[in-house]
């Protein structure tokens, strides 16, 4: 037994924007309620994540509590769609955090291992994952080289570039360019 997939199709625009009344993609939402020990290393936490993130809150007890999940509000890729789509947790009964660990036993069954001290395949996607959530809290100013009659744009805060770039390895000043 088995399968093929010929052709997959990927809305890159609603990891962007969403619809009115539907989320982004789950997996965002699964890794903003990973078990602490993922979301340390994703920098998914409000100590880590630093100046990066935008609005405020977070699912914890208390404004000290730095260990707290992210709120989806807090990232720009995540306020679109419906208010009410920030404050759902779960999908059709099931957390959101569990549907992480569903996911990750779905990726170890088709050989997208999650082992080892380095975190394997998965830690990888999941850095690529967080990366796109991380890019979207960069903003850009508008740049034009009247001498080259070339117009571009500049990263306005590379503060918000670090934490993509480092999810990303790559350097923040090869990742602005």
């Amino acid at each position: 037994l088995g399968s093929a997939s010929r052709t997959y199709l990927l809305e890159k625009s609603r990891v962007v924007s969403q619809s009115e009344g539907e989320r982004d993609y789950h997996i965002f939402y699964q890794l903003l309620q990973a078990p602490t020990e993922i979301r340390h290393k994703l920098l998914l936490t409000t100590k880590l994540a630093g100046t990066a993130l935008t609005g405020g809150g977070t699912f914890a007890d208390s404004d000290t509590d730095d260990e707290a999940c992210l709120h989806p509000s807090q990232f720009r890729f995540l306020e679109g769609g419906v208010e009410g789509a920030w404050n759902t947790t779960s999908i059709e009964g099931m957390a959101d955090g569990d549907r992480f660990v569903h996911t990750c036993s779905a990726l170890n069954l088709i050989n997208v291992m999650g082992e080892g001290d380095d975190g394997g395949v998965q830690l990888t996607l999941w850095r690529a994952i967080a990366g796109t959530l991380f890019l979207g809290q960069v903003e850009f100013t508008k740049n034009i080289d009247d001498v080259k009659h070339i117009e571009g744009s500049l990263v306005e805060n590379m503060d918000a570039l670090a934490p993509c770039a480092e999810l990303l390895g790559v350097d923040s000043e090869t990742l602005a360019q």
